[in-house]
């Protein structure tokens, strides 16, 4: 598709205005996003469900204290990746690339999440991972509803909602994973068999999800599998007397690919996110941080001050050590990213967000400590990217200020 013809589409879902016409500088973002508009040729992107498919959809017990609490698994897709052999459209082989999908089911028609993890799986229901050649390259979860706006998209070009056809202004990605698949706490401070205080992403039955996915297979051979969810989550309204939660994403290319060129080639250095002044207020319930390999940290940050610090971990089990070769100048690190924690219950949780503040992230990367992943030669692109979740009163809630602007 024309990079026009995907403008005049998105001006109709009232994201883009005069205002929010895109720089020079955002076309490349552009034009390496809207080529997903089109029908992905040659078969790849999503394809019917393969012949003895585990269930799309499987109910599960629930460990969570919260009475009432239900868990299910809900498999999205599959998605055909291409082999290494091959090269999406913007040249990065084996890989489906920032790929739209706008039929993801939701785990309820109306519930409250408490707590939710992305995965990976075969068809027949084993796990996908890099021991095997298949690597959650990264996800977005986008939500769109009557009552949702993006804290840090809102009222700007906003890149990654063009695949998905959806607006920053009434929708929000609230949730996103990379290989490290972590999960998102909705209630961490939740107390064992108490319902009478809480929080929770209230999903309305008006809401409907979509996906943005980017997955990588190391195999020579094309490779389907589906992008699985669990969720743990109470059945119907928000209960009396909890809060809501409302995440707001951060990261080094903001309303971007997200995606920045390291700055060296060895050593170590550090890349800021684009720093947010709150347009809402709350109180920190969770975070979560990402990084590539050879990241060593991600600190989240409240005017210049560290509130807390996600550390990388790798390999920590052998579904993380990639045993493949490498093919010609694409050389992939030996050691993944395994886990980030970012911040809980146990630390910052409970801190003010007020509009007179400034909130971002700061990433350190170390590729003598830690190999990254080579790309015609050089070092891939990076990302330094976050999500804070935060406790706002029930209800729909109306942003501060009309704009999100710059520190």
């Amino acid at each position: 598709m024309k990079l026009y013809q995907a403008l005049t589409l998105f001006s109709a879902t009232g994201a883009l205005s005069a205002s929010t016409i895109p720089h020079a500088s955002n076309i490349e973002g552009v034009l390496r996003y809207t080529h997903q508009f089109a029908p992905f040729s040659g078969g790849y992107g999503k394809v019917p469900d393969p012949p003895g498919a585990a269930p799309r959809k499987q109910i599960l017990t629930s460990p969570s204290k919260i009475p009432g609490a239900q868990r299910v698994k809900i498999r999205s897709g599959p998605y055909n990746v291409a082999s290494m052999s091959k090269k999406s459209a913007s040249g990065h082989a084996g890989m489906l690339e920032n790929y739209p999908d706008t039929a993801v089911d939701k785990p309820c028609e109306e519930c409250t999440l408490l707590w939710q993890q992305a995965g990976m799986e075969y068809p027949n229901g084993t796990v996908a991972n890099v021991d095997t050649g298949m690597w959650l390259h990264h996800m977005v979860h986008f939500n769109k509803g009557p009552t949702r706006w993006d804290p840090t998209g809102k009222d700007r070009f906003c890149i990654p909602f063009l695949p998905v056809f959806l607006s920053p202004k009434t929708s929000e990605r609230f949730y996103t994973a990379g290989n490290e698949r972590t999960l998102m706490d909705y209630n961490p401070q939740g107390k064992e068999g108490d319902l009478t205080t809480g929080s929770g992403y209230y999903l309305r039955k008006e809401d409907k999800f979509a996906f943005l996915v980017e997955l990588m297979n190391m195999n020579m051979v094309d490779t389907v599998v589906y992008i699985t969810m669990v969720y743990d989550f109470l059945p119907g309204p928000l209960p009396e007397g909890w809060t809501e939660a409302k995440t707001v994403w951060l990261d080094a290319n903001q309303c971007g690919t997200s995606e920045v060129w390291p700055p060296q080639e060895k050593g170590t250095f550090t890349i800021d996110t684009q720093p947010w002044k709150p347009n809402f207020e709350g109180k920190l319930l969770w975070s979560i941080v990402h990084q590539h390999d050879g990241g060593m940290d991600v600190e989240v940050r409240n005017t210049n001050n560290t509130v807390c610090k996600g550390v990388a971990k790798y390999s920590e089990t052998p579904a993380y050590i990639y045993r493949g070769s490498s093919m010609g100048g694409d050389k992939v690190a030996k050691d993944h990213i395994s886990s980030m924690p970012g911040c809980g219950a146990e630390g910052s949780a409970g801190l003010e967000v007020k509009r007179d503040q400034v909130w971002s992230l700061k990433g350190k990367y170390d590729y003598d400590q830690r190999e990254g992943n080579l790309e015609n030669g050089r070092q891939a692109e990076i990302m330094v990217l976050g999500l804070l979740l935060v406790s706002v009163p029930p209800g729909p809630l109306t942003p501060l200020i009309s704009k999100w602007t710059y520190s």
